[in-house]
């Protein structure tokens, strides 16, 4: 099976993507290989005429809508394509049409029949038709058994030491951090490292400011902390091996994205959030589920020294929620029935 993932060029919206591609190939009994597409609007500002267009199953509307797109289109036909975001939607369904393949959008339709979709993906099944499958979690392109084999050669360079992650972000999704944020966090990480015999891993991200990294690099001690990854200083992100080698994982609110992937290790993962806080919408409610089922522990800044560990114990693991948005899209996709060579097989393979 050949899969494309057509994204825009944002890592969360290649992450959620690679996450379905990654979970039909865990378990499908056929050979999948997974392409990327990386693709934008000639003019942003055309996206809506283009939406419009794409449903229509003319050869010539299809020319036109694949030229008004900057990629470089395959010209190997795949079995199934998988998007997300409303820049790559029209060349979602317009690449449906010409190659009559199977299609799945994550997220938004943007106002497009659900006739133009096999599936159709949202967090909380907003929306209101028969190929609607409510995930009730994040997607995550980040691969466990990689992580966990990271994790385990960074675990090797520091003999007898356990390790907590914290991944910072910044302002953004409707959270504000203040420098006060910053110095609590700082202080609090070292009380933490000093009561629970633990040193930790770090990483900071786009997000991040210079002045937080800053502040966090006097608290960031050798005696509290065994590696730090600082995004603004230039440093290749560590996030995987930091993950795959932490007893349990603190990570900011902001970043939906590092919160799903630090979810995906089931391990016990900490939600870390300023006081200054306006976040609604998907962002907030998907993270309230996530709680509420225990996947999530929040906690604020200013009470993070207060933290007490607690056992990890969900009410439903990310597995299970994987094999339920596994079972649902495979439903629809033999539904569909749009080629003749079938996307998926009778024979499952049993998630690892």
């Amino acid at each position: 099976m050949r899969i494309l993932i057509i994204y825009d060029g944002k890592p969360g919206h290649l992450s959620q993507s690679l996450g379905l591609a990654n979970l039909i190939a865990a378990r499908t009994a056929q050979t999948v290989s997974i392409d990327h597409l990386i693709a934008k609007p000639e003019i942003k500002l055309l996206n809506r005429l283009l939406r419009r267009l794409s449903v229509i199953d003319h050869s010539i509307i299809t020319w036109i809508v694949k030229q008004a797109y900057r990629a470089d289109i395959p010209k190997a036909r795949p079995d199934l394509i998988v998007s997300f975001g409303g820049n790559v939607i029209a060349l979602n369904v317009a690449l449906r049409n010409y190659w009559k393949a199977n299609n799945i959008v994550i997220g938004n339709c943007y106002s497009i029949p659900s006739q133009f979709f096999d599936a159709q993906i949202t967090m909380f099944g907003e929306e209101n038709h028969s190929k609607n499958i409510a995930s009730f979690v994040a997607l995550s392109g980040i691969s466990r058994k990689e992580c966990l084999s990271l994790g385990k050669q960074l675990n090797s360079k520091y003999s007898n030491t356990r390790h907590w992650a914290m991944l910072i972000g910044g302002n953004g999704s409707g959270y504000e951090y203040t420098e006060d944020d910053f110095h609590h966090l700082g202080r609090s990480m070292a009380e933490l490292s000093y009561r629970y015999g633990i040193k930790w891993l770090v990483t900071t991200s786009r997000r991040t400011d210079v002045i937080a990294e800053i502040i966090l690099r006097k608290y960031l001690t050798h005696e509290t902390t065994s590696d730090v990854c600082f995004y603004n200083s230039g440093e290749n992100s560590c996030i995987k091996s930091i993950v795959g080698a932490s007893e349990r994982i603190f990570c900011t609110e902001d970043s939906l994205s590092m919160l799903s992937e630090s979810v995906s290790l089931a391990k016990p993962v900490i939600s870390v959030k300023p006081e200054k806080t306006s976040n609604q919408g998907i962002h907030r409610k998907a993270i309230d589920r996530m709680t509420s089922i225990g996947l999530i522990d929040p906690i604020e800044i200013h009470k993070l020294s207060t933290y007490q560990p607690t056992q990890f114990a969900p009410e439903k693991s990310y597995d299970a929620h994987l094999e339920d948005i596994y079972q649902q899209t495979k439903q629809r996709v033999i539904k569909a029935n749009h080629v003749r060579t079938p996307v998926f097989m009778e024979e499952e393979i049993t998630a690892q």
